[in-house]
């Protein structure tokens, strides 16, 4: 598997997520329009399939934004969901450590999507909602 380290965190390629420059129509996770020279994440399976230099590529030109991201730059960002626990369930935060979050109460997962050498790689943690 390909890795990569990104802010001290291990970042794995996505086999499911493929890439595009972000164009009219594209929004950031607040709803506001994406600029030009920033990325759009888009689902693989949801591209057509064409021949490059005799090789089977995914094309994304056309293809909807797959994830509304939280843009910490031009070539990565973060995707937040909130959830609430049906039972008490432990979870480790971005730095490894454990946190118990009790049944009923809310915590987030968080998943950075960054874009390197023509690939998205990706990685998840929980943090608890205050």
């Amino acid at each position: 598997m390909d890795t990569i380290i990104h802010d001290g965190k291990k970042l794995t390629a996505s086999k499911t997520f493929g890439w595009r420059p972000a164009a009219a129509g594209d929004v950031d996770a607040d709803g506001k329009p994406v600029s030009s020279n920033y990325v759009a994440i888009v689902k693989i399976a949801d591209c057509p399939v064409v021949e490059k230099n005799g090789r089977a590529c995914y094309d994304p030109k056309g293809v909807a934004q797959a994830v509304k991201l939280g843009y910490g730059g031009t070539s990565y960002g973060y995707e937040t969901k909130e959830s609430t626990a049906r039972t008490a369930r432990v979870f480790t935060d971005a730095r490894g450590n454990a946190f118990p979050v009790a049944a009923g109460r809310r915590y987030a997962k968080v998943t950075l999507y960054v874009v390197s050498n023509g690939r998205v790689y990706t990685t998840s943690w929980h943090r608890p909602v205050v």
